[in-house]
């Protein structure tokens, strides 16, 4: 259950997100961008996917402290790259 509510609460903000997105682009004049706010959703979503299939072929253990620790890293510097 843990798991399925935090899934859940990441797609909203993910939703929420787009829709920000969308939505300034609507207001600015800028609605031919559209299409590109969709193509990276599609490949997020395909990274996602992929990221999931290739640590369950390799056998890495999600759980592990390494795997766990190296997630938080990437996670950490994606998330500074942002906020920069």
């Amino acid at each position: 259950m843990e798991a399925f509510v935090i899934t859940l609460r990441e797609g909203v903000e993910a939703a929420l997100i787009i829709a920000l997105v969308v939505t300034y682009l609507n207001r600015t004049g800028r609605s031919k961008l559209h299409r590109w706010v969709y193509a990276g959703l599609g490949l997020a979503i395909a990274a996602s996917i992929l990221g999931a299939f290739g640590f369950s072929r390799i056998g890495l253990d999600p759980k592990s402290k390494i795997v766990e620790g190296i997630l938080y890293g990437v996670a950490a510097v994606l998330v500074a790259s942002l906020v920069i």
